[in-house]
């Protein structure tokens, strides 16, 4: 198996059949040769494949139905539609709220 260059470019090929090919470069041909060989490859290249392997065998993330972000938005969070003015005053509001339940308890 060896690498030659031709008009398209560099293929891999193994007498007169063309296994791989055309590459743009000479490291992209004999990597694939390589490849094709079973020879090893880097730790990094081997982490890559992977990774890249977990993440495309996993499918689409699942999509949270609306009920579950209708749910999120009643749990006393600051609702989104308010002006940051008025998202740091309900943020002070709620600390303070917080502060008075915790002293209140503290003193019983």
């Amino acid at each position: 198996m060896t690498v030659i260059e031709t008009a398209d470019g560099f293929v891999v090929v193994d007498g007169a059949a063309t296994l791989a090919g055309p590459f743009p470069t000479n490291a992209e041909a004999w990597r694939a040769a390589d490849r094709l060989e079973g020879s090893p490859i880097s730790p990094a290249e081997k982490r890559a494949d992977w990774i890249s392997t977990k993440i495309l065998s996993a499918g689409p993330a699942p999509r949270r139905p609306a009920k579950a972000i209708r749910k999120f938005a009643d749990t006393g969070a600051i609702p989104g539609n308010l002006s940051r003015k008025e998202k740091r005053e309900a943020k002070k509001q709620r600390k303070a709220e917080n502060r008075l339940k915790i002293n209140g308890q503290a003193g019983l």
